[in-house]
C-alpha cells in the first residue's frame, strides 16, 4: 500500500452531473458505484497485477519491485468482477483523475500524469475520445493496451488501443526474445512499440504474486516507465510521449508490426531526459580508405546529441596504441599524412559537449588501410575464341601484387574504340555477350587494391574473335508421328546460317532424360529405331559451323511418340469346316498387345488370291458366305491398334475348306 495515492484532504467532483465528495485518506474512484472505493473484486488480481508492474515498492527484500518503486498509484474502477464494463463509465474515470488534479493543483498532491489502460475491444466512441484529448490538455499520457486477439489495428480497429491522439501510446506484447506474442494485436501505424508481456510476474491480492500475461501486462510496463523518466526530467505530456517512443530498443519480431519496429528501453529514455550528451561522431574523409603512404588525408567528425559548440580532441592509432595528436580544440577536422604502409590504422575523434569540461563524452572512429600497387593481371575465358554472335563467354581476372581483395572494371574494344561495361567492384568475373561478328573484338581490365578509389594499378587485354553462328535448323523424320515400337526412322537435319560445312550432333530424350547418340560429324542424318513404347520420346540436333570447335550453336526438338503393337490375332468362326458352300459363316477376330479400341480388316483367299472384304473398322466380326464348292478358302483379320491410320500391325488367319 505504500505506493497507493491517498487523498490529502476532502475534495469533491462532478462526474456526469453528479456531484461526488471524497473523503481524506481515499484511493481514487470507482465510476461504476460513483464511490471513491476503486478496491478490486476478490475474482480477479487484474488491477493490483498491472500496479505491481507500475509502481510495486522496490529494494525491501519482498516479492517484485515495479518499473517505478516510489510511484503514486491512484485507482480508477469502471469494470466489474467479469472484466466487462460501459465506455461511458471509462470516460467518467478519466474526467475524476482531471478532476482530482485540478482539485489539488495548488499543492500538487494529485498530480496525475499517467494514465494505464490495460483494457479494450470497445468500439469508437468519440466521447472517449474527447476524455482523452482533455487528459492531454492536463498533460496525462494515456497508455493503452493493444489486446489480445491477435489482430492488425490498422485494419481492424478496436478501442482505445486505435485512437490517434497526442498524448496516446499503445503497446503490443513481446517475448522474452522481443518476438511479437503470439496472442498481441499488432499495426505498423496504430501500435507504437512493445513492452513485456509474457509470464509477467507481479503482485495479486492479499500478500501473493501471480503470473500472467497478455498487452494489459506489457501496457503497465510503459506507464511505470513514464512516471520513472517524469521523476527524472520534468517533461510535457509531448515530450514524455517522444523520449519512449524515440528510445525503443530495434526488435527485429517487432518490425513492420509497430510503428517503431522496438521493445521499450526505460534505461535509454532516462539518459535521453538527464543533461544531453553527445550520443555518437562519425567521421568522414575526403579520401576512401585505403591510400598509398605520403597521402593527406583529411578527417571530419559530426556528433549526434549533446550540447554544441563541441570541443574536439584527435588520435592516431597506429595498431598497437592511441598516440594524441591534438589537444581539446573547436575544430571538427583534421589532417593526416601516414608516414609507412600499414592496414590496422585507426584515426579517432573525442567529443565532448560544451557544458562539460571534463573527460570524452563518445569517441568515433575510422579505419584506414595504407597498401602497395597491383603488380599485374591477367584475363582468361571460359571459351576459347572464336566463338558465334550472343555466345556468352565469362571472363576471369586475376591480379598479383597490392593489396587484396582487388577491385576491378572491364572494358570491351569493338575494333573503333574502348568502352566500359562495369564499374569497379571486387568481382574478378565478367560476363559478355558479343552482339555481332567482328574479328577485331579485345576485351580488357583493369585491377586496383582494395584500399584505392583512384585510377588502376595495373591493365590486361585479350583479343577475342566473334563469327555467325547457326541460325535456324529443320527436322524432318521420314515418317509421321506416332509410330510402332520397332519401326526405323531415319531424320534429316539442315542448318542454315553460320559457317559451313556444318557439325551435327544428335541427342534422344526418353521421357526422363536426354541421351547423346551420336558424336559430332558432318552426316545430316541419324537412323534411329525406338526400343520401347514412349509417348514422350523426342529427338533432337544440335549444329555448328565449320570453324567451330565448342558447343552446339543452336540445338532443335521434335516429338515423336511411339506406340506398342499389336502382337497377336487370333480368328474364330461360328461354325467348324467343311461347310456347303452358301452356308454364312461368322467370324470372329481377339487381338491382344498395342493400343485398343483395334481396328479390323477382313480378307479372304480363295487358293489363289487374297481379296480385301471390307475396309477398316472397329468391329471384330464379319460375315461371309462361301459361293465355290472345294475352293481352299482361307480367312484373314488384320489388326491395327487405335493410334494407327497407316498399315496393320498383326495378320492373323484360318484355313476353312467348302464342300
Amino acid at each position: 500500500m505504500a505506493n497507493v495515492w491517498s487523498a490529502p484532504a476532502p475534495f469533491q467532483v462532478t462526474i456526469g452531473g453528479q456531484s461526488i465528495w471524497c473523503q481524506a485518506g481515499t484511493h481514487g474512484f470507482n465510476a461504476i458505484t460513483r464511490t471513491c472505493d476503486p478496491m478490486e473484486d476478490a475474482a480477479t488480481p487484474h488491477g493490483t497485477h498491472t500496479s505491481g508492474t507500475i509502481g510495486a515498492v522496490g529494494n525491501n527484500g519482498a516479492g517484485i519491485a515495479g518499473v517505478n518503486w516510489v510511484a503514486s498509484i491512484m485507482g480508477l474502477k469502471f469494470l466489474d468482477s467479469t472484466g466487462n464494463g460501459y465506455v461511458s463509465h471509462a470516460v467518467d474515470a478519466i474526467e475524476f483523475a482531471i478532476q482530482a488534479k485540478a482539485a489539488f493543483a495548488g499543492s500538487g498532491a494529485a498530480n496525475v500524469r499517467v494514465l494505464s489502460n490495460s483494457w479494450g475491444g470497445a468500439g469508437y466512441s468519440q466521447a472517449l475520445l474527447d476524455a482523452i484529448t482533455a487528459a492531454n490538455a492536463s498533460q496525462m499520457l494515456f497508455v493503452a493496451a493493444a489486446g489480445n486477439t491477435g489482430t492488425n489495428l490498422d485494419v481492424s480497429p478496436s478501442y482505445p488501443a486505435a485512437y490517434s491522439a497526442p498524448n496516446a501510446i499503445t503497446v503490443a506484447a513481446s517475448t522474452n526474445v522481443d518476438g511479437l506474442a503470439s496472442f498481441s494485436n499488432y499495426g505498423a501505424t496504430r501500435v507504437h512499440l512493445g513492452a513485456p508481456g509474457v509470464a509477467i510476474y507481479s503482485t495479486g491480492h492479499g500478500s501473493g504474486y501471480v503470473t500472467l500475461q497478455g498487452t494489459s501486462m506489457a501496457a503497465p510496463h510503459v506507464a511505470g516507465a513514464a512516471a520513472l523518466v517524469l521523476a527524472a526530467c520534468d517533461s510535457t505530456v509531448g515530450e514524455l510521449r517522444a523520449l519512449l517512443v524515440n528510445s525503443v530498443d530495434a526488435a527485429a519480431g517487432l518490425a513492420g508490426v509497430t510503428s517503431t519496429g522496438g521493445r521499450l528501453n526505460v534505461g535509454r529514455a532516462l539518459d535521453a531526459c538527464t543533461r544531453p550528451r553527445v550520443t555518437s561522431v562519425s567521421l568522414a574523409s575526403d579520401k576512401p580508405s585505403p591510400q598509398g603512404v605520403g597521402t593527406p588525408m583529411t578527417f571530419t567528425a559530426t556528433p549526434t546529441g549533446g550540447e554544441g559548440p563541441y570541443q574536439y580532441r584527435w588520435f592516431v592509432h597506429d595498431g598497437t596504441a592511441w598516440t594524441a595528436q591534438t589537444w581539446w580544440g573547436s575544430s571538427a577536422s583534421f589532417t593526416w599524412t601516414p608516414t609507412a604502409a600499414r592496414s590496422s590504422y585507426k584515426i579517432g575523434a573525442a567529443v565532448r559537449s560544451a557544458w562539460n569540461t571534463g573527460a570524452l563524452e563518445f569517441l568515433g572512429t575510422a579505419d584506414v588501410d595504407i597498401r602497395p600497387l597491383v603488380s599485374s593481371v591477367t584475363l582468361t575465358p571460359d571459351r576459347a575464341s572464336p566463338q558465334g554472335v550472343g555466345t556468352t563467354v565469362t571472363w576471369t581476372a586475376r591480379a598479383t601484387g597490392g593489396s587484396p581483395p582487388y577491385q576491378y572494371r572491364w572494358y570491351v574494344f569493338d575494333g573503333s574504340a574502348w568502352a566500359a561495361v562495369t564499374w569497379w567492384d571486387t568481382s574478378a568475373t565478367f560476363q559478355w555477350t558479343p552482339p555481332s561478328a567482328s574479328e577485331t573484338w579485345r576485351v580488357g581490365v583493369v585491377a586496383r587494391g582494395s584500399w584505392s578509389s583512384g585510377i588502376y594499378e595495373a591493365l590486361g587485354t585479350q583479343p577475342f574473335a566473334v563469327r555467325t553462328g547457326v541460325t535456324g535448323i529443320a527436322l524432318t523424320p521420314d515418317r509421321l508421328a506416332p509410330q510402332g515400337v520397332g519401326t526405323t526412322v531415319t531424320w534429316t537435319a539442315s542448318a542454315s546460317g553460320g559457317g559451313a560445312p556444318y557439325q551435327y550432333r544428335w541427342f534422344v530424350f526418353d521421357g526422363v532424360t536426354w541421351t547423346t547418340v551420336t558424336d559430332w560429324s558432318a552426316s545430316a542424318t541419324f537412323t534411329w529405331t525406338p526400343p520401347s513404347a514412349n509417348a514422350a520420346y523426342k529427338v533432337g540436333v544440335g549444329a555448328r559451323s565449320a570453324w567451330n570447335a565448342g558447343a552446339n550453336e543452336m540445338v532443335v526438338t521434335q516429338p515423336f511418340a511411339m506406340k506398342p503393337v499389336v502382337t497377336s490375332v487370333v480368328v474364330s468362326a461360328d461354325r467348324v469346316a467343311p461347310q456347303p458352300a452358301g452356308t454364312p459363316i461368322t467370324w470372329t477376330a481377339s487381338a491382344s498387345g498395342g493400343e485398343g479400341p483395334y481396328q479390323y480388316r477382313w480378307f479372304v483367299f480363295d487358293g489363289a488370291t487374297w481379296t480385301p472384304l471390307t475396309w477398316w473398322s472397329v468391329s471384330p466380326t464379319f460375315t461371309w458366305t462361301p459361293g465355290t464348292p472345294g475352293a481352299a478358302y482361307r480367312i484373314g483379320a488384320a489388326v491395327r491398334s487405335a493410334w494407327n491410320a497407316g498399315a496393320l500391325e498383326q495378320l492373323g488367319t484360318q484355313a476353312f475348306p467348302v464342300q
